[in-house]
């Protein structure tokens, strides 16, 4: 298993890295199978599997760190990403505050709030398929608020963070 951060040509890509001022745009987690993976993402058509070999033609992995779980551990994973996150809404409320606090913090050196107070609960954001691995990785004790956490912030959080 492993988590993966991507970068497309699409426009919603160019636009994050171009706001958060970084590599990537996107998070994913993928479960490694003989026939090319499964990846498990929240994008702008909501939280849902993806067919990771096929997904590679329309992304670019930029960076990715593999858990190297039992299969039990894995196995409870898969439990938690279909029954709490499979099919719910992309939290576009979440989106659009996050868009709009990146640009007062680009273009006027203002902080992001801890918070993003147009999340809604049962919506999801991309980095926010990571509450279903976090136990297993460095950041299991931290509180973060996904919801203002830029898939970039996510990866220097997770590798600063080894234990």
């Amino acid at each position: 298993m492993k988590m993966i951060w991507t970068k497309s040509a699409l426009p919603f890509s160019k636009l994050v890295r171009y706001g958060l001022g970084t590599d990537c745009s996107h998070f994913a987690i993928v479960f490694d199978t003989p026939a090319g993976g499964l990846m498990f993402e929240s994008n702008l058509l909501g939280t849902h599997p993806k067919f990771y070999k096929s997904a590679l033609a329309h992304m670019e992995v930029v960076h990715q760190i593999d858990l190297p779980l039992h299969i039990v551990d894995e196995d409870e994973v898969w439990d938690e990403v279909v029954a709490r996150l499979d099919g719910r809404e992309y939290d576009w409320g979440a989106f659009f505050y996050f868009c709009w606090r990146g640009a007062l913090k680009k273009f006027f050196a203002r902080p992001l709030p801890k918070k993003n107070a147009w999340a809604k609960d049962g919506t999801d954001l991309c980095v926010e398929v990571f509450s279903a691995v976090k136990k297993y990785t460095a950041l299991k004790d931290v509180a973060i608020e996904l919801s203002m956490t830029g898939p970039h912030e996510l990866y220097l959080l997770l590798t600063e963070a080894k234990p």
